[in-house]
């Protein structure tokens, strides 16, 4: 018998130079989507696991809001 977890996979918020922006642009919330952890969240998931992915970086989730919502996770 498989026993089943909820997984929290998370993208940390990530600070950038400011001289890493095009002109007008943030850093902030740029780059792409975190595809990696979605690769291992859909195995995860087709194992019976709850997963569910915290991408901070391109949300811009603080340090504090993160450990909120994985603590409600």
């Amino acid at each position: 018998m498989r026993h089943s977890k909820r997984v929290a996979l998370v993208l940390p918020p990530i600070e950038w130079p400011k001289q890493a922006a095009a002109p007008g642009q943030s850093v902030k919330n740029h780059g792409t989507p975190p595809l990696g952890l979605g690769q291992i969240g859909t195995f995860l998931a087709s194992q019976g696991h709850v997963v569910r992915i915290f991408d901070a970086h391109r949300y811009g989730i603080g340090l504090g809001a993160l450990a909120r919502k994985l603590r409600d996770y």
